[in-house]
């Protein structure tokens, strides 16, 4: 190695020591960060994701219900048709 390449490599070992260690860790500690920022947003978003599954179930049991009901109500009307259809013979 000679002695340009030897004063090159000492330079770089320096600039790396006092500027390029500490800005990786820089670096690194506004991705651990971010990171967090972004585990907060998807724990936020999962229990958007759960508070709209519950309604929708809740919705769906309404609706059920509701169903449930219109059968009924199908199920008398279709009685009564076929008993005012037998008096009216």
């Amino acid at each position: 190695m000679t002695q340009r390449q030897s004063l090159a490599l000492t330079e770089f070992h320096k600039w790396l020591t006092v500027v390029g260690i500490p800005a990786v860790i820089v670096l690194q500690l506004n991705n651990l960060k971010k990171l967090d920022e972004m585990n907060l947003l998807l724990t936020r978003h999962d229990v958007k994701i759960e508070n709209t599954v519950k309604v929708d179930e809740a919705q769906n049991i309404r609706l059920d219900k509701i169903d449930d009901r219109f059968q009924s109500l199908d199920q008398e009307a279709y009685k009564l048709s076929f008993i005012q259809h037998r008096q009216a013979k």
